[in-house]
Order: structure tokens, then C-alpha cells, then sequence
């Protein structure tokens, strides 16, 4: 028995020291935890390029013997339709043809743009010209000498100069005055004389007129004659009552008498002392009544020279007045026109008085106007040379002085990297933007998407279609599958779209294809609308059998060439969206320059992990693009720039369970001993 309690002592004493050694291991690890419950894991990754895919799923069916409407994927005219029913058209025939006038000037522009980026690049890469260096220079210097002059007083003949141009523009503003007053005097006198010429060409002409019109009457009726003869009978039976040289004297005469008594009224009620207006209508009309008179004349000439040219109009009684008639009609004529001539120079004389009298004098005024902005300009300039420049002045002097140095030193240094950088993406966005003209440049040429017969076509040439307009109707033999996609995803997918397909019966088997169709109207089913999409095979495999359950993932949207980093690296808060990143950080470093940050390489070469007390700082971004897994970064970061893409867990949970750990290790021994 004293053996045996020596023993549970001895066992005693042991469990005793396990349980100290793990009290310590306990304790040790509460201070460690106590001194770093703050400190964190992050992992780091590195913001690279990529491609971006973005699908959508669907399951359905293998189907055969299908029927499917082929629609474009541009919108516009018909200009070649090349099938018509009944046709056998293989894989990859044109169908029909869509104006591409306006998708040919987009790959133009595109084009275009591509190159004028390409040769800003190159321009950036060259060196600057002497040209542009001592044109620099020289813009530089004279900032200097801007500068030099607002900060220096100004000198004796700066002042006697800024003095002079005052007395000269004050020279100029009274010389503007006097020419006022000179045009207004010429102005009204000018028109005074104008309407004085006016009248007397009036008076002079009625002078004569009422025997003018007299000797017109002379023609038609010989007052001389006791009688008063009527010769217009003779001169009807000479010519025929139906002549227009007759019907012309006539009415020309009278025209002219009635514009002649109308203003004879008017002008024996106007002197040359009336009122402006009734002076210039009474030349005007004077004017009017003296070109009737001259074409009644003429018109009496006209008829006198007919009858002359009559062999027999000696015959008759009126044969001896016409040679006298024809005499004193051509004297009369020569006297009108001449009236005609002084009354129409007159009134143009006075139509330009009218007219260029308020614009000589509203030249003047400007002139005026012009001659007194120049004295302020030239008394503020004189005003401002004497109480110096102002603060805000050399400042602005001295800005320039500074940014014509950094425009030289930018020269002389060559284009910075960052700005070649931002260049270089500007081009290959350009190239996109180039790709995707010429992409849909293919677009307007419709295609057989696989061996088919046409059933039925539905548009003619020059018909103008749209992206839901059905071309024509076809009928394959080989099998297309038919899957379902929920209103949301259908939105996002197209005609012509790649897809990828698995088949449930079939292992390892993903095949490629194409959306061919896409159903106009949903199906409702309990409150879900889903629509089926006929997505064609590129390859036929005879291990697809009809009935097959197949799954689909159709590419709506891939960019190329971009920066991307995982969804998980991405925090929002509120529209603002940033991820975090530890600015000293490097690969593979193990410094510790902030006494509480430390790293370490971890399962992969692309990520890295560290401990850090210290958070992590905010960078804001903007993104684009995005699926499931990854996001596209169109700014605020660059390639090979290190982000946190994970935060792992915090030391205090560490420690936790690494004392439960030790806990556990030490109540296990405690039983199998």
C-alpha cells in the first residue's frame, strides 16, 4: 500500500507540472493576444490585364428539324436580298445585304482617330524642335520682363509718353465732335439742295408739258381743221380698226393725261417752302407723269412710222399731216426726255441725300463714341502708371513667369511617362473603338448560320428592316439547342452572340455555338416569364442525340486588354466606390518600417499576405465592366499596382484558437496516462 501511494503521489506531481506548463503556455498567449489584438492579415494582390467575359446561363433541350426566322443585327435598307424560297443555302452564305454607307464612315472615323492618336504618341515621344525651345524661351524672358516692369516705378518718359496719349486722345475726341457738326450741316444742306433741285426740275418741266400733251392729242384729233377731224378713223382704215399701233396711242394718251391733270393739281398747291414730303411726292410724281407723256409719243411715233411706211397713204386726206405729225412728234420726244433725264437725276440725287445723310451722321456718333472709350483707356493707363502695379497684378505676373519656366523645363526634359502612358491607353481605346466599327461593319451582311433550306422570305430589296425584323424563314436539319433564359437575362443577349454548351449525358464535352433566334414573346408560368433561345452548333458530334439536356452560357459582353481585379478587392460606400492598399508594400518583403507591419509570400506567387496594425488606405475607382468573379478598373489604378484583395482574420482569433489548441493537447494527456 505505501508503494502504491508513493505512485499517485508521483502521478499527482505530474499532473500538477502538466497543468502549470500549460497555465503558462495559457498566460503567455493572453499577453501576446492582449499586445496584438489590433493586429491584422490582409492579402495582397496585384492589379493586372486581362480578358473580361461576361454570360448568362440557360438549360433546355437538343432539337432537330427546327424552324428559325434569321434576323439582322443592324437596322437599315435592303440593298441585296440573294435567296428566295425553296433554296438550299450552306453554312456562312450571305442571305442579304444591309446598306453600310454609315457603318463604312464610322470604321472611317475610327480609322481615323486611330491615327491621329498614334501620331499624338509619336509626338510625344519626340524631342521638342529648337523652334519650339526658343520659342519658350523667348515667351519666358518676355513673362521676365512683364514682370520687371510692374515691380520697377515707372520712369519720366513712361509718364510723359502715358501723358501725350492722353492729350492726343482728347485731341481726337474734340476733332470727332467738329466732324459731327460739320456732317450735320453738310447733311441738312445737301438735302435742302437736293429738294430745291428737285422743284425746279418739276416747274421747269411743266413749262412745257401741257404743250407736250397737247401735241399727242394733235395726233389723234386736227384741232386745226375746222372740224376738228377725228383722224383715228383715217388711220383705222389705213391700218385696220384691230391695229395695236392705234390701240397703243390711245391708251398711252390716256395715261398720261390722267397722271398729268392729277399732278398738275398737286403742284399748284406746293411751293418750294412746303413740307419735305409733299415735295418729294410731287417730284416723284412729276417723274411719273413725264415717262407717260414720253411713252405716249412714242407710242404716236410708232403709229406715224407705220403709216408712212404705206405706199397709198398719200391717197387719203390724212396723208399730208403725216410727215408734219412725224416732225413734231420726234422734236417733242427729244424735249420730254430730256425733262425725263433732269427729273430722275434729281431724285436720285435726293434718294441719296435721304439715305446717306443718317449714316454719315451715326458714323459720326461712332466716332465719338470711339474717341471717348480711347480717353479712358489712355487716362485709366495713365492713372494706373502712377499708382503702380497692384499685389494681385505681380502676382499674376509672377504665375506666368512660373509657368512659362515649367512649359521650358518641360520641353527641355521630353514628355513625361505619364503622360505617354495615358497616351498609349488613349490608343488602345482607339483600336477598340476601331474593332467594334468593323465588327459591326460585319453586322449588316446576314449570314446562314448553318446549312438550312429557305421556307419563306420575308422582306424585300429596298425594304428597310430593323434587329427584330425577320429576313427569312429557315428550316435545318441539324440539331440546335433550345434553351430557357428568365426575363432579366434574355434583355442582355443578341442574335449572333457565342455560347458555350454542355450536355448532362456527355462528360467532358463543351461544344461552341451561336444565338440564332430569340423568341419575341415570354412565356408566363406561375408568375415567371421565360423565353427560348435556338442557339446553332459549330460542330455536329454524333454523341448529341435529340432530347439531350444541355446547359448554355451565352457571352453578352467581353473586353480585352484591361485592368481587372476580384470583386472581393472592391468596397462601396454609397456611390463612391475604393479599394485598399498598403502604399510601402512590395513583393516578398519582410521590412517592417513602421514597427508594426510585416510580410510574407503565401500559396501563391501572385499573392501576398501581412500583418499589419496599421490600415490599410482608401483609393477611389471608378469601374466598368464586371462579372461574377472580376471587375473592370477604368480609373484610379495602374497596372502592376498592389491592392488588398482579402482581409484574412485578426491575430486575437489567431491566439484563441491556438490556446484552445494547447488546451485540448493538455486534457488529452491527462486521461491516457
Amino acid at each position: 500500500m505505501k508503494v502504491l501511494i508513493i505512485r499517485l503521489s508521483k502521478n499527482k506531481i505530474l499532473a500538477v507540472a502538466v497543468l502549470v506548463v500549460i497555465a503558462g503556455i495559457i498566460y503567455f498567449n493572453l499577453q501576446n493576444a492582449k499586445g496584438n489584438e489590433n493586429v491584422n492579415r490582409y492579402a495582397l494582390g496585384t492589379v493586372e490585364k486581362g480578358t473580361l467575359v461576361v454570360s448568362v446561363s440557360g438549360s433546355g433541350q437538343v432539337d432537330v428539324s427546327s424552324t428559325v426566322d434569321i434576323k439582322p443585327k443592324a437596322s437599315g435598307q435592303i440593298t441585296k436580298l440573294n435567296v428566295k424560297n425553296g433554296d438550299n443555302v450552306k453554312a456562312g452564305s450571305v442571305i442579304a445585304q444591309i446598306d453600310t454607307k454609315d457603318a463604312q464612315k464610322a470604321v472611317r472615323n475610327a480609322s481615323l482617330a486611330l491615327e491621329s492618336a498614334q501620331l499624338s504618341l509619336q509626338k510625344l515621344k519626340e524631342p521638342a524642335d529648337k523652334y519650339e525651345i526658343l520659342s519658350a524661351q523667348n515667351s519666358l524672358e518676355q513673362a521676365k520682363i512683364d514682370l520687371k516692369k510692374l515691380q520697377d516705378p515707372p520712369t519720366a518718359l513712361e509718364l510723359l509718353t502715358a501723358e501725350n496719349a492722353v492729350t492726343e486722345a482728347e485731341r481726337q475726341l474734340q476733332q470727332a465732335k467738329d466732324s459731327l457738326s460739320k456732317t450735320n450741316l453738310s447733311s441738312t444742306q445737301e438735302l435742302d439742295n437736293a429738294y430745291d433741285d428737285g422743284f425746279t426740275a418739276v416747274s421747269n418741266a411743266y413749262l412745257e408739258l401741257p404743250q407736250l400733251l397737247k401735241d399727242t392729242y394733235k395726233v389723234q384729233w386736227d384741232d386745226d381743221n375746222i372740224y376738228s377731224k377725228d383722224n383715228i378713223t383715217s388711220y383705222q382704215i389705213l391700218l385696220s380698226e384691230e391695229s395695236p399701233f392705234i390701240t397703243s396711242v390711245t391708251n398711252d394718251y390716256q395715261k398720261a393725261l390722267h397722271l398729268f391733270n392729277t399732278n398738275f393739281e398737286l403742284f399748284k398747291t406746293i411751293d418750294r417752302d412746303s413740307d419735305k414730303d409733299s415735295l418729294y411726292n410731287l417730284i416723284d410724281q412729276t417723274l411719273q407723269t413725264t415717262k407717260a407723256l414720253s411713252q405716249s409719243l412714242e407710242s404716236d411715233r410708232n403709229l406715224l412710222d407705220a403709216i408712212y411706211n404705206k405706199n397709198n397713204y398719200d391717197d387719203y386726206y390724212i396723208g399730208k399731216y403725216i410727215e408734219p405729225y412725224r416732225t413734231m412728234v420726234m422734236t417733242d420726244i427729244s424735249t420730254i426726255n430730256k425733262h425725263v433725264t433732269t427729273l430722275q437725276n434729281a431724285k436720285d440725287a435726293l434718294d441719296n441725300a435721304i439715305t446717306n445723310s443718317p449714316i454719315d451722321v451715326t458714323t459720326a456718333q461712332n466716332n465719338i463714341t470711339a474717341a471717348e472709350e480711347n480717353l479712358k483707356q489712355k487716362q485709366a493707363s495713365l492713372q494706373d502708371l502712377k499708382d503702380g502695379a497692384t499685389t494681385e497684378d505681380i502676382a499674376l505676373a509672377q504665375k506666368k513667369v512660373e509657368q512659362q519656366q515649367q512649359n521650358l523645363d518641360k520641353l527641355l526634359e521630353g514628355s513625361d511617362a505619364l503622360d505617354i502612358k495615358a497616351q498609349e491607353l488613349n490608343i488602345r481605346e482607339k483600336q477598340n473603338s476601331l474593332l467594334d466599327a468593323q465588327q459591326t461593319l460585319e453586322d449588316y451582311t446576314i449570314i446562314a448560320p448553318f446549312d438550312c433550306i429557305v421556307s419563306a422570305t420575308n422582306v424585300s430589296k429596298g425594304d428597310t428592316v430593323s434587329s427584330g425584323t425577320s429576313i427569312a424563314t429557315v428550316i435545318t436539319n441539324q440539331m440546335i439547342a433550345k434553351v430557357s433564359l428568365n426575363e432579366t437575362d434574355v434583355a442582355t443577349v443578341k442574335v449572333g452572340q457565342k455560347a458555350t454548351l454542355t450536355f448532362d449525358a456527355i462528360e467532358n464535352l463543351t461544344i461552341t455555338g451561336e444565338v440564332v433566334e430569340i423568341d419575341a414573346v415570354g412565356t408566363a408560368s406561375q408568375g415567371v416569364v421565360t423565353y427560348n433561345v435556338k442557339i446553332s452548333f459549330d460542330t455536329q458530334d454524333t454523341r448529341i442525340k435529340p432530347g439531350m439536356s444541355t446547359t448554355a452560357s451565352i457571352i453578352t459582353n467581353s473586353k480585352s486588354d484591361i485592368l481587372i481585379v476580384p470583386n472581393g478587392a472592391i468596397k462601396t460606400q454609397g456611390d463612391i466606390s475604393y479599394v485598399e492598399s498598403f502604399q510601402t508594400t512590395s513583393a516578398n518583403s519582410s521590412a517592417d518600417t513602421s514597427g508594426n507591419t510585416k510580410s510574407s509570400t503565401v500559396n501563391s506567387s501572385s499573392e501576398q499576405v501581412i500583418t499589419s496594425s496599421n490600415p490599410p488606405s482608401q483609393i477611389q475607382i471608378e469601374t466598368g465592366l464586371a462579372n461574377d468573379s472580376y471587375t473592370e478598373i477604368t480609373s484610379g489604378l495602374n497596372e502592376g499596382d498592389q491592392i488588398v484583395t482579402r482581409t484574412i482574420t485578426s491575430a486575437k482569433t489567431t491566439t484563441t484558437t491556438s490556446t484552445k489548441s494547447a488546451f485540448s493537447m493538455g486534457m488529452g494527456g491527462g486521461p491516457g496516462r
